[in-house]
C-alpha cells in the first residue's frame, strides 16, 4: 500500500472483519465471533472529480501463496451489504452510486498475486 500513497498521493483504506448473517460459530475456547472473511477497499480520488476504487473481499481460510487478487475483487455494495456499513457517504450520490456498484479492474501497479 506504500506504493499507492506515493503513486496516488492520496489514499484511503478500509479494512475490517465479515461476520455473516450470524455471528457464530465463535472460535473454540473464545468469547469472540470468528469472521467468515475479510474486506479491504483502497479509495483513492483522482483528478477531474474521478475516484478509483477497489474492494476484495477474502474468505476467512487459508489461501495460496500465489492466488491472484483479482479472484476476490467485488463492489463496495457486496461489503456494505454483508457489514451493514456505508463506506463513501461523503461523496456526491451521482459519484458514490456509480463506484459502489462497479467492480473495479486491478490497478495496475498492484501486482495480482
Amino acid at each position: 500500500m506504500t506504493e499507492f500513497a506515493r503513486d496516488y498521493k492520496v489514499v484511503w483504506i478500509y479494512t475490517g472483519p465479515i461476520y455473516g448473517e450470524h455471528k457464530v460459530p465463535f472460535a473454540k475456547g473464545r468469547k469472540v465471533p470468528k469472521p467468515i472473511a475479510f474486506y479491504k477497499i483502497v479509495v483513492s480520488p483522482g483528478e477531474n472529480d474521478e475516484v478509483h476504487v477497489l474492494a476484495f473481499r477474502i474468505p476467512h481460510k487459508p489461501i495460496p501463496a500465489q492466488v491472484d487478487l483479482s479472484d476476490y475483487l467485488v463492489s463496495v455494495d457486496d461489503v456494505e451489504n454483508e457489514t451493514g456499513f456505508d463506506f463513501l457517504h461523503e461523496l456526491p450520490d451521482d459519484i458514490e452510486n456509480v463506484v459502489e456498484s462497479t467492480v473495479g479492474d486491478m490497478w495496475p501497479d498492484l501486482p495480482n498475486e
